[in-house]
């Protein structure tokens, strides 16, 4: 009725903006944000007034056009410099473009022109420091955040978040329990907290706590799903695996709702990467890298394999960057193919030198390479997928492949909530499949370059770990440093779920520990099939 209705308005009066943009503004409420797009774009372009540039600009965000929408900000500011909610979303748009200097000032001009307002922009500040590896500011700017605004739940998130990255594990439990007396029914914030705490005792008050909240009548499936993985990993902590399996399972079941995952597409990926990268291909000699000094090095493997560990000891000689979980390659990859007019899957044997050259330049530019330490980390796990890339693009590049048991490595991924990952990993059917085909994968890389891809085991390295980093080391081409072996002891953010592995000296607690789940995880033993039947276990 309304969408009608707006609709007779714009055939009668079609230079009012008010009707364009509030048909935009319903289609936007049901859904439809590209039906949207050109009747706010409408509605802007006959009115310029602040209202319709703003609806125009925060729905351009969602569909990921920063550029328009950093445009339609500014056009706002330009009239009215002082517009706080337009100067605040000019910095996290920039923020979201990676244009993290220009993020930075836009909201140090939003603190400095409206002072009593500042907590959230402090707090938004913090996170664009963050991102720049400028922890103190960050901390401080946070810091400032809450101190402004007590009950800011946001803001010590943030503030609990950066501290946790940086090793503050006691300062980060703070604010996070802080957090959780604002909302205690708020699943995100007890899984949080549980992440960043080992529990040795299953009567812990935060289990009861946490069960209480699980129970609440008033809570959603959102918040028992972050619950139930928080109950899982406390339980699990307290080496009771029967208790903290059902919670597991709970966890997994309730995050499968909420995204479509189709096997079957990753099955068509992994063959369609065999079939174009074959031994055919690599067959002529390669074609010229850039000339730099920068020695990219790739680790990669199943997620929870030991890429975080491995990065951590390498980021401690002196002549490395460690760079994190990256999506460089892939996105330097579509971008240049794009901007030549190529096309990824039918072209490989006859890209051009100068474009392969291209795509590598973009990928070291855009990984941010210093000269002054040449060996540059990329431990994005899935750029197994992109090792013929990586050979094509940089042929003498160090690959590090980490390897953990098959089990170990599964039931890992199974007890983890992964901010970034919606498919495989919460269905142990799925989940023992996509490991096969992932196997499978590395075996035909192995086949196409034999030798040419280092593999570390996760077993081997915590029981032998100096000959193993001596081993590590020398692939590389790195002379030794005793600091390697002390890698627990830098201090660098580390945003994945490894977070607290990589500040304690190598330890064996890991090694086996799906067999307290054994006889749960018969579906996972089922598809994972022969890979995971091993007599010793």
């Amino acid at each position: 009725m309304a969408e009608r209705i707006f609709r007779q308005v714009i055939v009668e009066s079609p230079a009012d903006p008010r009707a364009w943009n509030l048909l935009g503004k319903l289609l936007h409420q049901y859904g439809h944000s590209k039906d949207a797009l050109p009747l706010l774009r409408k509605a802007a372009a006959i009115s310029r007034q602040a209202a319709h540039q703003f609806d125009l600009g925060s729905l351009l965000v969602e569909l990921k056009d920063y550029a328009g929408a950093c445009e339609c900000f500014r056009t706002i500011l330009k009239q009215q410099p002082k517009h706080l909610a337009s100067r605040y979303h000019l910095g996290h748009t920039l923020y979201l473009a990676g244009r993290l200097a220009e993020a930075e000032a836009a909201f140090r001009r939003a603190i400095k022109d409206h002072p009593d307002q500042a907590a959230n922009i402090y707090s938004a500040l913090g996170v664009v420091l963050h991102s720049q590896e400028r922890t103190d500011d960050a901390i401080a700017a946070m810091q400032k955040a809450v101190a402004l605004r007590p009950d800011y739940l946001d803001g010590h998130v943030n503030l609990a978040e950066a501290l946790r990255q940086q090793g503050r594990i006691d300062e980060a439990v703070a604010e996070f329990r802080k957090a959780i007396a604002l909302a205690p029914q708020r699943g995100s914030l007890w899984h949080q907290l549980a992440d960043s705490v080992r529990y040795a005792d299953p009567e812990d008050p935060d289990i009861a706590a946490m069960k209480a909240a699980l129970e609440h009548p008033g809570i959603n499936d959102h918040d028992r799903m972050y619950l139930a993985f928080a109950l899982a990993k406390a339980y699990d902590d307290c080496r009771e695996a029967d208790l903290a399996f059902p919670f597991m399972e709970l966890a997994n079941r309730l995050k499968r709702t909420t995204f479509g995952y189709d096997p079957e597409r990753d099955r068509r990926m992994f063959d369609s990467i065999k079939t174009r990268f074959t031994a055919e291909l690599f067959a002529q000699p390669p074609k010229s890298p850039p000339a730099t000094a920068i020695r990219p090095v790739f680790i990669v493997g199943m997620p929870r394999s030991g890429t975080s560990l491995v990065e951590q000891i390498l980021s401690c000689h002196p002549k490395v960057q460690a760079r994190g979980e990256r999506h460089d390659l892939q996105w330097s990859i579509e971008r240049v193919l794009r901007e030549s007019g190529l096309d990824e899957k039918n072209t490989l044997a006859t890209i051009p030198t100068e474009v392969l050259q291209k795509i590598a330049s973009a990928y070291l530019d855009g990984m941010g390479a210093d000269e002054n330490r040449p060996w540059l980390t990329n431990k994005l796990p899935f750029n197994f997928l992109y090792i013929g890339w990586v050979r094509l693009l940089f042929p003498d590049a160090p690959i590090v492949h980490c390897r953990r048991d098959p089990l170990d490595t599964c039931l890992s991924i199974y007890q983890r909530l992964f901010p970034s990952l919606d498919g495989f990993a919460y269905d142990q059917a799925e989940l023992g499949r996509y490991y096969r085909a992932y196997t499978d994968l590395m075996q035909h890389w192995e086949t196409i370059f034999p030798g040419r891809i280092y593999e570390v085991e996760y077993e081997s390295l915590v029981a032998n770990q100096k000959p193993e980093t001596r081993r590590l080391l020398d692939y590389c081409g790195l002379d030794w440093d005793d600091s390697c072996l002390n890698f627990h002891e830098k201090r660098r953010i580390v945003s994945t779920a490894s977070f607290e592995q990589v500040r304690r000296p190598l330890y064996s607690d890991s090694v086996r520990r799906a067999d307290a789940y054994r006889r749960h995880l018969g579906t996972l033993l089922e598809n994972l099939g022969p890979i995971a039947r091993n007599d010793s276990r």
